[in-house]
């Protein structure tokens, strides 16, 4: 537990000079509790957006504030969870590094696979285009950026639950701790806290 109360994924490795070759390597392991780590917080971050839709459409600055973090904070983590690229250390690292125990992981489903890739191709753009640096192209139509992406809401979750699920059984599958969501956010809690402050700012 860190100073802002939310609980990490630090990987609890074992002694990698005492594994053997077939062994998982330590940026496996790390890898895994790390995407964790995003991928869960990410969650917590829609959970909250959606305590705020509950609550009601936020009209106070500070409330808009909020939730646009809260959105921002989940679409830039999940963009960097799913992300393609061969140089990162994204869920694709875990696939690649160890497929046969990544499928597995998904009870074989290669359909949710392809449904993995899929997703990535959106946040891909939204990351290029938007989240990580003011595009040239984009700069001019900041909402057609988001238009183009046609990123699916409800596909996205889907993406998420099953890929939380997927990294949960890899963790436990390598004795890497897996902290639950705080109760704290469970539905109604977090859409009390939303009209609390819903109502508070105005």
């Amino acid at each position: 537990m860190f100073s802002d109360g939310i609980p990490r994924y630090p990987a609890k490795l074992r002694d990698i000079s005492k594994l053997s070759p077939m062994n998982p390597s330590k940026r496996y392991l790390a890898a895994i509790a790390a995407n964790l780590d995003q991928l869960q917080r990410a969650q917590m971050a829609w959970i909250c957006t959606q305590g705020f839709a509950a609550a009601g459409q936020p009209t106070h600055l500070f409330a808009k504030l909020c939730f646009n973090a809260l959105f921002n904070d989940y679409i830039s983590k999940c963009a960097k969870v799913f992300e393609l690229g061969r140089q990162t250390a994204s869920i694709w690292y875990i696939e690649r590094t160890n497929s046969a125990a990544f499928l597995a992981a998904m009870d074989n489903n290669k359909g949710l696979l392809d449904q993995l890739c899929a997703i990535a191709v959106p946040l891909k753009h939204l990351r290029d285009r938007d989240l990580m640096h003011l595009d040239e192209t984009g700069v001019l139509d900041p909402n057609g950026v988001w238009e183009a992406a046609a990123l699916n809401p409800r596909e996205l979750q889907v993406a998420v639950k099953a890929t939380l699920r997927v990294l949960r059984n890899l963790a436990s599958q390598n004795n890497i701790d897996v902290p639950p969501l705080p109760r704290s956010l469970n539905g109604p809690r977090t859409s009390h806290i939303a009209k609390y402050l819903y109502n508070y700012v105005q």
